[in-house]
């Protein structure tokens, strides 16, 4: 029975050297598949990058488009009969009016909301300034004239 311990201990020592080769190959299968995902990942955040800077430039130029046409567009007043021109008729009628006045004057004919927004757009494009809380229009040579601060 000596040959058989022998034989048996051959064998063993064939297995634990197939199951070494098993785990090294296992190992070098893992690693590559890790290279490829890493690879596949970096071209992945490339594109994404790309693709965020190009929406960024995009965006930007439309952001530029915009006020370029706005700083082209000509001074205009407000639509007649729109809300806007209608808060602006009751300032320069009677200027000095706090905006709870502007909203009676308008006699319901607008909103408080609507009289508070139109206010501020009137504002924002240099048609009327406030003072002292008191709304005041600009005159017309001013209007839309964005150089000149709005007190």
């Amino acid at each position: 029975m000596p040959d058989r311990s022998k034989l048996d201990a051959y064998i063993a020592e064939m297995e634990a050297a197939a199951y070494e080769r098993g785990k090294a190959d296992a190992r070098a299968e893992m690693k590559d598949t890790m290279q490829v995902l890493v690879k596949l990942a970096q071209d992945q955040l490339a594109e994404i990058i790309a693709t965020t800077k190009s929406l960024l430039a995009q965006q930007q130029e439309g952001l530029v488009n915009r006020e370029q046409t706005a700083e082209a567009a000509e001074p205009r007043e407000p639509r007649e009969g729109s809300d806007q021109g209608k808060v602006l008729g009751v300032i320069r009628e009677h200027p000095g009016l706090r905006g709870v006045e502007v909203v009676k004057a308008l006699d319901g004919k607008v909103e408080e909301r609507t009289v508070r927004t139109a206010l501020h757009r009137l504002k924002r494009r240099n048609a009327i300034m406030q003072r002292e809380g008191t709304w005041h229009p600009v005159p017309m040579s001013l209007f839309k004239d964005e150089s000149q601060p709005s007190v």
